[in-house]
């Protein structure tokens, strides 16, 4: 009789998808839900019950992400290469390691755009280096790239690994404690969580122009103004004859909510401080110690291990040492995944249904939060309520974190 292996839940699958490249029967496929998101279906048919996606899953074994505390180390940086920051998210330091890395011949792995969704590359080109740069919001499709980057390392050759830190978690989960670690090297990123698909299928539906790219982070204005004012959070569109910049839209919206990201990323398990990773980045929103540095961007750098320290050393990124309250000021993420309440939100309950059936005008409103019109006073002062109950309870739960992980 097949038995049915132990995986993550709905409420606990981050949809990293080692189990699925393990299973030589393909007996685990990925699906997208009702709620926009992906999941892995279970074909009980083509099941072995060998146990080896159970045994991969970061959720449900064993293995540590966890890393030593004293080899992690704060930093301030940015790439030397202007044209590099200038295309990238913040301060560009990701594109820098990356260049080292496709210089040399080696390989990269990291989330590209292809047209309107997200997919994991790993490549040796060096004119694929600008794919790889930039904020992808949505969650990228990963199917194949664990096998593809066992491949690579056990032919000896060096790879740098980008992705979230529950992506990263799942490489190393499914390479498991191989000798050829030793040339893989790795770079997680700080992330609020993954929106569903929902809101930019729903955005592109309703809008009037045939998009046929987007971008979620335009540094044109710069990173921050002068006044301290975040400016590159913004929608940028390429059509067939022009750019349309749509500012802070329903994609915007529906991310900085919280309402509609993947379950396991309102109680992420990877959200602490000392991580396994070679590195971690994130934007260093807030800096104060350099201001002639924000419009090009710069990026919060934490280095985690020897192997990150001569990452950074090796290729061309600048950076200083800061302290720990600077970086984590402004990046909570990078110690608390839980984001109490929100999971029983009404609004996040019931998301998927009002995608589907209301109408394009009423999610916009729904999804803003900063109504003013007298009938949605009553809405507006349950989002208000529960975000504040939701920040104090975050700031609860960061300090205790940080006191325990020193």
């Amino acid at each position: 009789m097949t038995k049915k292996p132990i995986l993550a839940t709905k409420w606990t699958c981050t949809g990293c998808m080692a189990c699925v490249d393990i299973c030589t029967p393909k007996a685990l496929v990925p699906i997208e839900e009702i709620d926009g998101h992906l999941y892995v279906k279970w074909e009980k048919e083509s099941c072995i019950s060998c146990e080896a996606c159970t045994k991969v899953c970061p959720i449900v074994n064993k293995y540590s992400f966890r890393n030593d505390l004293k080899h992690s180390k704060p930093y301030a940086g940015w790439a030397k290469n202007d044209s590099l920051r200038m295309k990238s998210s913040s301060g560009g330091a990701f594109a820098a390691i990356a260049e080292f890395f496709l210089l040399k011949g080696w390989y990269v792995a990291g989330a590209v755009q292809d047209d309107l969704s997200v997919k994991h590359l790993i490549t040796n080109k060096i004119e694929d280096l600008e794919k790889l740069q930039n904020s992808k919001y949505q969650q990228g499709q990963l199917a194949g790239i664990y096998k593809q980057a066992r491949f690579i390392l056990t032919k000896g050759n060096k790879l740098l690994f980008s992705g979230t830190s529950c992506q990263v978690a799942g490489l190393y989960s499914f390479l498991g404690e191989k000798k050829y670690l030793k040339n893989l090297y790795t770079i997680d990123l700080v992330c609020s969580g993954f929106t569903s698909i929902l809101p930019l299928r729903t955005f592109l539906r309703n809008e009037p122009y045939q998009i046929e790219s987007i971008s979620y982070r335009n540094k044109e204005n710069g990173w921050v103004n002068n006044e301290g004012e975040i400016v590159c959070q913004s929608i940028t569109a390429y059509t067939s004859d022009r750019t349309i910049d749509y500012g802070k839209n329903i994609i915007y919206s529906a991310f900085f909510s919280h309402l509609t990201i993947r379950n396991s990323c309102i109680n992420c398990k990877f959200a602490f401080l000392h991580r396994k990773s070679d590195i971690t980045l994130a934007d260093f929103w807030g800096d104060k110690d350099f201001p002639n540095e924000h419009f090009k961007g710069i990026s919060a750098i934490v280095s985690h291990s020897i192997k990150g320290y001569e990452l950074l050393n090796n290729s061309k990124v600048i950076f200083y040492p800061t302290e720990w309250e600077k970086i984590l000021s402004k990046n909570y993420r990078l110690v608390v995944g839980r984001i109490r309440f929100y999971k029983y939100h009404p609004i996040r309950l019931l998301y998927p249904f009002i995608f589907k059936h209301c109408s394009y005008k009423f999610i916009k409103k729904l999804f803003d939060g900063k109504q003013r019109n007298i009938l949605w006073f009553p809405y507006r002062i349950m989002y208000s309520i529960i975000y504040r109950i939701s920040v104090y309870y975050l700031k609860m739960d960061f300090n205790r974190n940080l006191s325990n992980s020193f």
